[in-house]
């Protein structure tokens, strides 16, 4: 009976040492695809490990975002300071990633991006 005791507390610490690793935070980075007139275009892509992936935030202090393009399955909504994008049937899951595009006027603006689940924020804020 001990030893039984020992093996489910062994398999319970295993679970909650290994939870933060199969949870992993969204990653993201950014490059520049065109520039012309002063206008540059930014790739944003978001790579899921995790849970689902539904809404990603990116602001901009420079306030310099002029207009974005939401992948197929998302929408995106472009504030100056932000691109809001949101999506209900398409998130991103585990092992994928999808690609934001932002147009601005400053290519070297460092942008900070937050992610949301279905209902609550996953993660941090990611600084690119």
């Amino acid at each position: 009976m001990r030893s039984s005791f020992l093996l489910l507390m062994t398999v319970v610490l295993a679970v909650l040492v290994a939870q933060p690793v199969l949870a992993a935070d969204p990653a993201v980075t950014k490059r520049v695809l065109a520039e012309t007139d002063g206008t540059t275009v930014l790739a944003v892509d978001v790579s899921v490990s995790g849970k689902a992936v539904y809404g990603v935030t990116i602001a901009d202090e420079s306030a310099s975002i002029v207009d974005l393009i939401a992948p197929k399955g998302w929408v995106g909504i472009s504030l100056g300071d932000a691109a809001a994008f949101r999506t209900g049937e398409a998130p991103i899951s585990s092992g994928k990633t999808v690609r934001f595009m932002i147009m601005t006027t400053n290519a070297s603006a460092p942008l900070d991006v937050t992610f949301k689940g279905a209902k609550i924020p996953i993660g941090g804020t990611k600084n690119i």
